[in-house]
Formats: structure tokens, sequence, C-alpha cells
């Protein structure tokens, strides 16, 4: 079942994004209308998101440079999780639910 505030949610991000530039505009909710950097847990580690971006490869989506400690890693935007109340937890949530997939992923999955 499609969540109606989300397809709000999507149609506002997306209102100038034409053919494949809906990716990129998500990629600038997150640095624009959100801001970064944005914590986060990757496979239950804490990261800290600096940077969301679309190379160009439809399977694989929208990235995250994040930062652990020292280093830095790039992952799919898909595998991070935010506080469930948060702005950049919806905005993933419609993200998810633009690319066909469920919106909210049971808890479990989200580490959180």
């Amino acid at each position: 079942m499609r969540d109606r505030a989300l397809d709000a949610l999507i149609e506002e991000i997306t209102v100038d994004a034409y053919g494949d530039e809906g990716s990129d505009a998500f990629a600038c909710q997150f640095a624009d209308a959100i801001g970064l950097p944005l914590s986060g847990l990757v496979i239950g580690e804490k990261v800290e998101v600096i940077d969301v971006f679309f190379e160009g490869d439809e399977r694989r989506g929208l990235s995250a440079r994040c930062r652990r400690t020292r280093q830095t890693h790039v992952v799919a935007l898909l595998d991070i999780s935010f506080p469930r109340d948060s702005a950049e937890s919806r905005a993933l949530a419609a993200y998810r639910q633009w690319l066909g997939l469920e919106p909210w992923p049971p808890r479990a999955a989200q580490g959180t």
C-alpha cells in the first residue's frame, strides 16, 4: 500500500525533474533541504553521511559517502538507516517508494 504523504513528498522533491533527473533531485534533497552531514547506521555501525550523490548506475541508485573514525566509504544510500522520525528518514522512505520498494523496512532491518 502506497503512503500518500510520501507521494506528496516525492512530488515536491521531483517537481522540476525530468527523465532520469529524479535521482539527482533526491540527492539534492539530502544535501540542500535536509543538510549534511547526517548521522546514520550502516550494518549497525554509526556513520556520518557527508555526501549523497548519483554516479549514473541506476541499479545501485544513490550512493552515500560515509565517514567512520578516520576512514570514508561509499555505500548505497539504501544501506543506511536514519532515526525513524527524522527528515532524513522520511526522505529515504520517499526515495524507496519512488523506486518501487517498501518505504519503511522492518525495524530489525533498520537497526533502530
